[in-house]
């Protein structure tokens, strides 16, 4: 079997040599996604083939694999974790996985593997520029929340996120969960925590947005390749009416600035989210699914 150990910031370096010119713009490709949600997901870690494997517990409680990342040869890393599985007594099978990753194993392993995509499991990649301007007839009623937002908050200001002002995106989250009268949603929380803790070591860039000299929204993410920005959390407390478009905005405008596109990661099969997405009219969605063995 081969050699998994848990997810620690230690491993930070291996992955930043890993997914240098890493080209396929999903989260999944994010080390701050990975070590932020590495509770939730139970993930573990090795090195092979010059690259990293990892083994993490999916949202059906069953072990999965996540695609090789920087390793120097996709189908042989393929075949360990293959063997991987077979040696655990486990299903084999690799989350997260896009078309792009199955295009270069289907030649040499097309015959064993087959790619179930889900639509469930969809990146929205966005026109930075689009969401920074908002321009034109179908981005109308973001441009209209914007306006709004102007008007009631003339005095509204966004500062970067930094030791000063980063415990405000916790309090913003907390304050978002009690206007929603939800319970805390523990792996969320966990998520934002363990990424508002080690913002500067994981490289996060972000903002808070203030209106009433009061925290009303936060944004933050990183740059995932070398044209797409990957937004990692954005909260925005609706008493603040606006707030969304505006925080998403500002985002684009004043964080996002290296970038091409963004990525607004998926919608997780939620109505509400999958509408509100759609709704800033993604240049296209990233189909993910699960390849596994037909053999």
């Amino acid at each position: 079997m081969l050699p998994f150990e848990p997810i620690t910031l230690s491993h930070k370096p291996l992955f930043d040599n890993a997914l240098r010119g890493n080209d396929i713009p999903s989260c999944d490709y994010s080390f701050a996604t990975i070590y932020s949600w590495r509770g939730h997901y139970k993930t573990t870690v090795c090195q092979a083939l010059g690259g990293l494997l990892l083994r993490f517990v999916a949202d059906d409680g069953q072990p999965c694999y996540a695609p090789p990342i920087g390793c120097t040869d996709d189908v042989a890393a393929i075949n360990l974790l293959i063997d991987d599985a077979q040696h655990r007594g486990d299903t084999f099978r690799i989350g997260a996985a896009t078309r792009m990753l199955f295009a270069r194993l289907e030649n040499e392993l097309g015959h064993i593997l087959s790619l179930r995509l889900s639509r469930d499991q969809a990146e929205y990649i966005y026109d930075r520029q689009a969401l920074a301007s908002l321009a034109g007839r179908h981005l109308q009623p973001k441009r209209n929340f914007v306006n709004r937002f102007v008007a009631h908050y003339p005095d509204y200001h966004a500062e970067p996120i930094a030791e000063s002002n980063i415990d405000h995106c916790l309090s913003i989250y907390n304050s978002w969960l009690a206007q929603r009268h939800a319970e805390p949603l523990a792996d969320e929380q966990a998520s934002i925590v363990a990424a508002t803790d080690n913002f500067d070591v994981l490289q996060l860039r972000g903002i808070v947005l203030y209106a009433d000299n009061r925290p009303a929204a936060f944004a933050f993410g990183e740059m995932l390749t070398a044209d797409t920005f990957l937004t990692h959390a954005e909260k925005a407390l609706t008493d603040f009416e606006g707030s969304y478009a505006m925080i998403n905005k500002l985002t684009a405008s004043l964080v996002a600035t290296q970038a091409a596109f963004i990525n607004r990661e998926e919608d997780m099969g939620n109505p509400g989210l999958r509408k509100s997405k759609l709704s800033y009219h993604p240049a296209r969605l990233l189909e993910k699914g699960e390849i596994y063995l037909t053999r």
